[in-house]
């Protein structure tokens, strides 16, 4: 297991990532307090590299998750913060975390 602080191309934290034994890539929502598997961030990762991805550490990413990455504004995103209210496979933070 690998957890990343994923920063965007202004230096932004702006998600938890959580890589996963069989290579797929999830990521903390403040808004559900899951992780979810991140199509997006998988394609980035392994191939584009657009945003830079800071191992880290269980607290690290514990003091990330306090301090409010991964939100989404519900305003905005409301259809898709639905969705993923729905995922049936989201992981619970404290079972991805508990085993680092």
């Amino acid at each position: 297991m690998n957890l990343y602080l994923v920063r965007n191309d202004r230096g932004r934290a702006v998600w938890v990532a959580w890589e996963d034994d069989e290579m797929r890539i999830w990521s903390y929502l403040q808004n559900t307090g899951k992780f979810h598997l991140n199509q997006g961030l998988y394609l980035d990762f392994y191939f584009d590299q657009n945003n830079t991805y800071e191992p880290a550490t269980v607290e690290t990413a514990r003091q990330a998750i306090r301090d409010g990455v991964g939100h989404l504004d519900a305003r905005v995103w409301a259809h898709r913060i639905r969705r993923f209210e729905a995922d049936p496979a989201a992981r619970a933070a404290d079972e991805v975390l508990r085993h680092g």
